[in-house]
């Protein structure tokens, strides 16, 4: 089983030109700052319902006088598919169609709310490629060892860019493989403290995995 993670493993969330970056930049163009933007997302979250979209996150900064309509009309322009797309890394899709071929099941494993994370998972168009999409609320920690309890697959490969969190998903499962993929917002002196195997690529991954399973 490959259990892999989704922002800034395969999805550039954080890093320059990225999913934020983006949708700062577009609120800015209509005179939102981006300390505004960031100081409004959980209010937007924790409005009942509760849970992220597009549409709170406008009803909450129209409250600031600005224009709902256009505010919205920025925000699901960063969430369709073309638009999504280009956040993916150069080799992700290849990446992913190569993992296919070794016939075990693919996870892909996300930490966020729900409706929205399966937005970008699937406007993306990643869901085709994998067995399970996994939206999290709870650590990935206890997520992860939840579903190898259910599902008891023999060989399970974690591919994940933050370093704190694999190291706490190993404290609690110590017999899988560990893989990081680099993420430019992540100092590479964190990789290297690690101990466990760090790479630039997702290409590189996959060379990896086919060498050593």
């Amino acid at each position: 089983m490959y259990i892999i993670d989704f922002d800034d493993t395969i999805f550039n969330t954080r890093g320059a030109n990225g999913f934020k970056e983006v949708r700062i930049k577009v609120l800015e163009n209509l005179g939102i700052s981006k300390d505004l933007y960031k100081g409004t997302y959980l209010e937007a979250r924790d409005a009942e319902p509760i849970g992220y979209n597009n549409l709170k996150h406008a009803q909450v900064l129209s409250k600031h006088g600005f224009d709902k309509d256009k505010i919205l009309q920025a925000l699901e322009k960063t969430t369709s598919p073309e638009i999504l797309k280009t956040f993916l890394f150069d080799d992700t899709i290849g990446f992913l169609e190569k993992m296919k071929e070794f016939n075990k099941p693919m996870v892909l494993l996300s930490f966020g709310d729900a409706e929205f994370q399966t937005l970008k998972v699937v406007q993306a168009g990643l869901d085709k490629y994998v067995n399970q999409v996994m939206i999290v609320q709870e650590p990935k920690s206890i997520a992860t060892a939840q579903l190898i309890k259910d599902q008891n697959p023999k060989d399970v490969w974690f591919i994940n860019n933050r370093v704190d969190e694999t190291l706490q998903v190993k404290e609690k499962i110590d017999n899988i493989n560990y893989l990081l993929k680099k993420s430019e917002d992540i100092d590479l002196e964190e990789y290297k403290q690690s101990n466990l195997p760090y790479f630039e690529t997702l290409t590189k991954i996959y060379e990896h995995i086919r060498t050593n399973q």
